[in-house]
């Protein structure tokens, strides 16, 4: 028997229970709970430069970006704390805890670190193209200027931007500047 198979799993209402008691954040993958790695002061800067970029552009429009506070569960069964999510409309919350949880979020963005890219591009991403919702993922990276932007109506292939170059983010018409954000 592996080590997996003997960590007892917990229901999600039990994963949104014990939350609510700890001052870290946990992600949540099938019963599963993993501890998240704290953040940097380069990755602060640059979750808190995207979410300032992402307000000033969709102000006045029915789209509101919100940073990392509460959860995005997918259908696939994760519980996940995006860095920053774009809603456009009302937010449907999760039936286990509709305030801290969503279910239909049409942009997610992460900020890439050494210890959570491989995640991120690999078994985050699978879990969340699970969200109907979900019309485009975007990678930031903190080591070097660049945005990667996955689109679902191009088959989640990426579109990729540099220094001097801008990308757009087509699910909330915004185009966003690399040099800006950093």
């Amino acid at each position: 028997m592996g080590a997996a198979e003997q960590i007892p799993r917990i229901s999600f209402e039990e994963f949104l229970r014990l939350e609510e008691l700890n001052a870290s954040k946990h992600e949540w993958l099938r019963g599963l709970v993993y501890m998240m790695p704290g953040g940097t002061f380069e990755h602060g800067r640059l979750v808190d430069n995207v979410l300032v970029t992402l307000r000033q552009g969709l102000q006045g429009r029915r789209c509101r970006p919100y940073s990392g506070n509460f959860l995005v569960r997918t259908p696939s069964g994760l519980g996940a704390y995006p860095d920053i999510m774009v809603f456009c409309g009302e937010i449907q919350g999760d039936p286990a805890d509709p305030q801290r949880a969503a279910t239909n979020p049409i942009v997610l963005v992460e900020v890439l670190s050494d210890s959570t890219e491989e995640y991120d591009r690999g078994e985050k991403f699978e879990n969340y193209k699970t969200i109907r919702s979900l019309e485009e993922y975007v990678l930031v990276h903190q080591r070097e200027r660049r945005i990667e932007v996955f689109s679902r109506r191009n088959d989640w292939a990426p579109r990729t931007a540099g220094p001097g170059q801008s990308i757009e983010i087509a699910a909330i018409a915004l185009l966003v500047s690399v040099d800006e954000l950093y």
